[in-house]
């Protein structure tokens, strides 16, 4: 029990104290794709966690010196005991019902979220094939609109979509950053990430990190597709074009030039932002490598603790 205890700490340290810590910080949006895979590292290892957990618990995972095979084992000859004591059936019960149902929840939330988006995507398109019109020299689906509106709707057969108001509202310049953008989105497959987190917090939405990390999830794919963009056209044109589109509302399965916080956006834009060392980033990226290995690292560190006794 030892091992598992220690996991499900660290789920409840990693879904409180954890998530506070990595929504102050301020290299997230600095570096904003290692900020999302931060993010869903720590959503990821908390779920780890609780499973490896449950299945510690529920095989009464412990560790024997004298196992020539390696430290850590899975004492099926203790098999038969966890059913021995009343006490016994309600701790096996308990963790086969926990590793049981976050597993399921994950799942069905996941599969859940990427199939509405999926559906809503289809909708989209066949809408699109009776409305729109494909302009070939932008490359984009063109739809008739008084509201000046850009967005992208991923998928196999994914495509720009502008309305005509931002065709004569975007000056050349804002016009070709907001597509910079959209195709950002399009080739670094950020609707994946987005129906990651909004699976996750489908299936969690009583839990801070999953909520604030679908936040900042859809947040980080926006400024990284902003940061491609503005190293073709610059900040101040993409943040003017921001400002043109502020009445668009996107598709639901859209992901949008004017989508995320847009305010917190404009904000980065605005400053003289000073790229991550290679020291910090490196840094960074330990911080996600850790996250990455915690449940692991955990389970085995505990076993190392308690190697002296011989529990099988």
């Amino acid at each position: 029990m030892t091992i598992a205890l220690a996991l499900f700490g660290y789920a409840v340290a990693m879904s409180t104290v954890g998530a506070a810590a990595l929504e102050r910080a301020s290299w997230p949006g600095r570096a904003p794709q290692l900020g999302v895979l931060a993010w869903l590292s720590a959503m990821g290892s908390v779920v780890a966690a609780v499973m490896l957990g449950g299945f510690a618990a529920a095989t009464r995972l412990h560790v024997a010196r004298t196992d020539p095979d390696g430290a850590l084992r899975v004492c099926l000859d203790e098999w038969g005991t966890a059913f021995a004591t009343p006490g016994d059936v309600v701790i096996t019960t308990l963790a086969v019902l926990a590793f049981a149902l976050v597993a399921g929840r994950v799942v069905g939330g996941v599969v859940t979220a990427a199939r509405g988006a999926r559906r809503q995507q289809r909708r989209q398109l066949q809408l699109l094939g009776l409305l729109a019109h494909r302009d070939h020299h932008l490359g984009v689906l063109v739809v008739d609109h008084p509201t000046a509106t850009v967005y992208c709707l991923p998928g196999r057969r994914g495509c720009v979509v502008v309305s005509s108001a931002a065709l004569s509202t975007l000056e050349a310049g804002q016009l070709a950053a907001v597509l910079a953008h959209e195709h950002a989105h399009l080739r670094g497959r950020h609707h994946l990430l987005v129906a990651i987190s909004k699976g996750l917090v489908n299936a969690f939405s009583a839990v801070p990190l999953f909520v604030r990390g679908d936040e900042q999830v859809r947040d980080l794919v926006e400024m990284a597709a902003d940061d491609h963009a503005c190293r073709q056209y610059g900040p101040s044109t993409l943040a003017r074009a921001l400002l043109a589109l502020v009445d668009q509302v996107p598709p639901a399965a859209a992901l949008a030039a004017r989508g995320g916080r847009t305010e917190r956006r404009l904000q980065r834009l605005s400053v003289n932002r000073s790229r991550m060392t290679p020291v910090s980033y490196g840094a960074a990226g330990g911080v996600v490598f850790a996250i990455v290995g915690a449940p692991l690292a955990i389970a085995v560190a505990t076993a190392l603790i308690v190697v002296s006794v011989n529990y099988c």
